[in-house]
């Protein structure tokens, strides 16, 4: 029976780590299903952390008609690093094309697939990809929709699908991106799924989960983000990425610490306001990852800030792919 394992959890809580570790000691390889990490050039504020020892080798898997390589970090490979550059779209549709496409290699190889990552939707749709992931953007209609407020889109919204307008969260109703796409699907009648992985045996999953305390967590991203912007280059590399999209209008740069480090260089902000703005917008996506893990009943959890969660982890691995 093919095998899957997943290694998930909130940001900055060493899910990577961990990973390279169970990669070792059970001949496996890294699949990031992390939605920031794909673009290339944006390495230092998506947290990407690699080892200046690590060396990037081309594979034969092609993705957008471009053949992708991954890392080799410590021996291990890590797959789903530098796919696109910040002005090219990526979709969950993208992300799951590519994962499978990994983990088919993966398995003809005889190696195991750990998938990382803590965007929970990248994670989910692996295994039960959305309906809506069949359907083609429409070009003339997201021009028409890209003209509207965020009132009007989600007035337009609420008319061609009030269910889909009524399931959406508060912070998806905020976002002009998330309002437009909804409204292609809702105007789509039926999509074409057949890029969907086709799967004849049935597969054995296993979900192992970190986390640790809300304090200790919040601590880890605060030192996070503090050793980002002393040590690892947050202010060449938005400078360079400034340089290369002066518009800063792609998707890209709404991760997280690009926004307020940019605003930094420009002089919009204080470099203490552009930090302490940082830590509260990582902060506050810690909390909706916790809020969105606390429904996936599938997941085995570990308390990271314990020693002896290593050793659980490992133990739990071992029974399950023996």
């Amino acid at each position: 029976m093919d095998k899957i394992l997943f290694i998930v959890g909130p940001t900055a809580v060493g899910k990577t780590s961990l990973a390279l570790k169970l990669a070792k000691k059970f001949k496996g390889e890294i699949i990031s299903a992390d939605s920031r990490q794909v673009y290339k050039g944006m390495d230092v504020g998506t947290g990407k952390d690699l080892p200046e020892a690590s060396q990037y080798q081309v594979s034969s898997i092609k993705y957008q008609r471009e053949t992708v390589g991954f890392y080799l970090v410590k021996g291990v490979r890590i797959w789903g690093y530098d796919l696109i550059r910040p002005d090219e779209e990526f979709s969950v549709a993208h992300f799951v094309k590519f994962a499978w496409k990994v983990i088919k290699d993966v398995w003809k190889r005889g190696h195991l697939p750990i998938v990382v990552g803590g965007t929970g939707f990248f994670l989910k749709s692996i295994l039960n990809p959305p309906k809506s992931m069949g359907i083609r953007p429409v070009e003339k209609l997201r021009d028409k929709l890209e003209g509207y407020t965020l009132s009007r889109l989600q007035r337009e919204l609420e008319r061609v699908s009030v269910g889909r307008w009524e399931r959406m969260n508060q912070s998806d109703r905020q976002n002009p991106r998330r309002l437009i796409r909804a409204i292609e699907v809702a105007y789509a009648s039926k999509g074409n799924r057949s890029f969907l992985p086709k799967r004849e045996k049935t597969l054995d999953i296993l979900w192992v989960g970190l986390t640790a305390p809300i304090q200790k967590l919040d601590d880890r991203v605060l030192r996070r983000v503090k050793l980002r912007v002393q040590k690892r280059g947050m202010t060449d590399e938005v400078g360079r990425l400034r340089q290369l999209y002066p518009e800063w209008n792609q998707q890209a740069f709404s991760a997280t610490g690009y926004r307020e480090w940019r605003d930094y260089l420009e002089k919009r902000l204080t470099r203490e306001k552009a930090i302490s703005l940082w830590r509260q917008r990582e902060r506050q996506y810690l909390r909706r990852q916790l809020t969105w893990f606390r429904k996936q009943k599938s997941i085995r959890w570990f308390d990271c800030s314990k020693v002896e969660a290593y050793a659980g982890v490992v133990e739990l691995v071992k029974n399950w792919y023996a």
